[in-house]
């Protein structure tokens, strides 16, 4: 028997549905239909987002609790599936116990916008586009850098997606979207290095759209553009190839802790770096 899953949402205050075409069901809930979910995108959408016994995944408008349940089942994922239908809710319950996985998992009768995702290491989505790009400043606001997201059908707009996919089910082909929420890294950043010597100062300017970063390293008052600058979560690493650089470190919150290596080549020496943020704010 296959399952379904439904997107219901709370759509009029949000004014995303052209007036007078807005769905409806006994007690005034707006809601978007069913929507049938093969096997084969479940597990695409899990795969993407990297799912483990660790995790704790929230599905925004879960439906049938699929993805919740197969994410218990198959990778012992802790989980909260909302939705903003009673018997949906109640369905993904049965469903939870059914396979077994109710002390793994829950389910709750909520608003999707009030729900509170800072538990969430992962979010899952199957909703509209315009409800991704008013749900963005909440995913960046709350889950915690390195989070990942993971949507069906929909991007988000200007933040390009870290992975795609495209998943052939027995209906038609989905096209399945993942990124890792990136910690803020933009701003001026200060430190120094002594590698057996004196010790340098270092200033690090990164310009950051999304995890998208560029930047300069100034070297004692020199200026050198940074290339292959990633953000992956708070994972930063960045290349200064004319003062033979290369950076890889982690942000947490105003510092920036990590290791230089000198030379041209990845094995040259290695010296431990930290450095703090001064401005948030960049002028390049």
């Amino acid at each position: 028997m296959s399952l379904f899953r439904r997107r219901t949402l709370l759509l009029s205050s949000l004014g995303l549905w052209p007036a007078g075409r807005l769905p409806a069901q006994p007690g005034g809930n707006l809601v978007v239909p069913y929507v049938p979910t093969a096997d084969v995108v479940v597990a695409a959408m899990l795969k993407l987002a990297r799912v483990g016994k660790d995790d704790y995944l929230i599905d925004l408008g879960c439906g049938d609790g699929r993805i919740v349940v197969t994410a218990a089942r198959e990778h012992g994922t802790r989980g909260l599936g909302v939705d903003i239908a009673p018997e949906l809710v109640e369905l993904s319950r049965t469903n939870a116990r059914r396979a077994g996985v109710d002390e793994r998992v829950r389910f709750a009768e909520q608003d999707l916008f009030q729900t509170d995702l800072r538990p969430a290491s992962v979010v899952t989505l199957y909703l509209f586009p315009e409800i991704n790009l008013k749900l963005r400043p909440k995913l960046f606001a709350e889950l915690k850098p390195g989070s990942r997201v993971v949507s069906n059908e929909w991007d988000m707009g200007e933040w390009q997606p870290d992975e795609t996919l495209k998943v052939q089910a027995p209906d038609r082909a989905y096209q399945i979207f993942a990124w890792t929420i990136p910690a803020e890294a933009q701003g001026v950043w200060e430190g120094s290095v002594s590698a057996g010597g004196p010790p340098r100062s270092y200033r690090l300017v990164l310009r950051q759209r999304f995890q998208v970063v560029s930047g300069i390293l100034l070297v004692e008052g020199r200026e050198h553009l940074l290339s292959d600058a990633r953000l992956e979560g708070d994972r930063l690493r960045f290349i200064a190839p004319a003062v033979g650089l290369r950076f890889v470190g982690e942000v947490s919150g105003n510092r920036l802790m990590g290791n230089f290596n000198e030379g041209p080549t990845e094995k040259g020496p290695v010296c431990d770096f930290q450095q703090t943020r001064r401005f948030n704010e960049v002028w390049f």
